[in-house]
């Protein structure tokens, strides 16, 4: 079963996908671009220019792909969307060199086959410390993604409001409900114990 954790930055994601990983026996995928970053010690916006941006989201992009589409068994922290929406926001490289490697991306997702994405919508309330520049990618981002979603091939659930500790059990049952049934049930339902163990 492939589930991703998708939506902009500071929605929640990698916390979420942490405490799912304590609870499903799936594979992690961290969020790429933040370990590679953290490695070689960069920050993608603040130390590359326009044209190398561009190069490290299309080596992002294709290593997201083939990472998602040779693990039968995850649970990701952002999809291959979210690749694309960077992209689509930031405009790095020419407008052609954009075009082509979105579309390329967009027909290489179709590969991926995820059984399910969550999609964390920015919250229209944050209550956290952010930069106007920081707020308004995040805006930016979300919107793009919502409107790549809409000719998405796969299940997409959205949530919308930011998530705390308390929410996460929902998520955890709303996978939980999928892998056993194939169906994506009312989170806010409590699931029975049976497919909680079948699980474990």
């Amino acid at each position: 079963m492939k589930v991703a954790i998708s939506g902009s930055h500071c929605t929640g994601k990698t916390t979420l996908v942490r405490h799912l990983s304590k609870k499903l026996t799936f594979t992690t995928v961290p969020e790429l671009a933040q370990e590679i970053c953290d490695l070689a010690g960069v920050h993608p916006l603040q130390d590359l220019d326009r044209y190398a941006y561009y190069i490290f989201e299309c080596a992002l992009g294709y290593s997201t792909y083939y990472l998602h589409k040779t693990t039968p068994n995850f649970i990701a922290d952002r999809s291959i969307y979210d690749v694309i929406a960077y992209i689509k926001v930031m405009k790095p490289g020419t407008t052609r060199e954009r075009e082509y490697v979105c579309s390329k991306l967009l027909e290489l997702a179709k590969e991926i086959n995820y059984d399910l994405i969550i999609f964390l919508r920015f919250p229209s309330c944050y209550s956290f410390k952010l930069s106007d520049e920081s707020y308004n990618l995040a805006r930016q981002v979300d919107i793009t993604l919502a409107d790549l979603f809409k000719n998405c091939p796969y299940r997409v659930e959205e949530v919308y409001e930011y998530l705390y500790e308390r929410d996460f059990d929902k998520v955890y049952k709303m996978i939980a409900q999928l892998s056993v049934t194939g169906s994506v049930f009312d989170p806010h339902i409590d699931i029975d114990e049976e497919l909680e163990k079948s699980l474990k």
